[in-house]
């Protein structure tokens, strides 16, 4: 009378030993980086206390945050000083005087005819005048 039981061959632990050993195999040990599941350990909060005490301590990070800090102004942008200095740079830029001197010319600027320095220049343009140099001598010679 033999009666037919049902006994899993999956609890025993030799069926166990088996499997361990099917992830042993050659072809499965020597599998590419890629192809295997990977899921990264987070890291205990020790450890990134001490990985975040030991940035805060470094001399190399100190010595870089104080360089890259060095040469920057921490003076606000509204101080007279710079405002004036703004001014003073427009006033003496060569291309602000050309800008503004086209922009004048563009508004029909006129020179009076009657002026005084231009009187003076038509003047002084006689007098270095080569041509009524040589005549004035020539009168004068004789």
């Amino acid at each position: 009378d033999a009666l037919p039981i049902y006994f899993p061959q999956t609890i025993t632990q030799e069926y166990e030993a088996t499997k361990k050993l099917g992830q042993v195999k050659d072809y499965i040990y020597r599998q590419h980086p890629d192809k295997i599941k990977f899921t990264q350990v987070t890291d205990s909060p020790v450890q990134v206390q001490a990985e975040l005490n030991s940035k805060q301590l470094s001399d190399l990070n100190y010595k870089a945050d104080y360089e890259a800090k060095k040469f920057k102004c921490s003076i606000p942008a509204d101080v007279p000083f710079f405002l004036q200095s703004r001014v003073n740079a427009y006033n003496l830029s060569d291309n602000m005087y050309k800008y503004d001197w086209e922009r004048s010319k563009a508004k029909k600027f006129e020179i009076k005819v009657d002026a005084i320095p231009l009187i003076a220049a038509k003047a002084n343009r006689r007098k270095a005048s080569d041509v009524v140099y040589k005549q004035d001598y020539e009168k004068n010679k004789g």
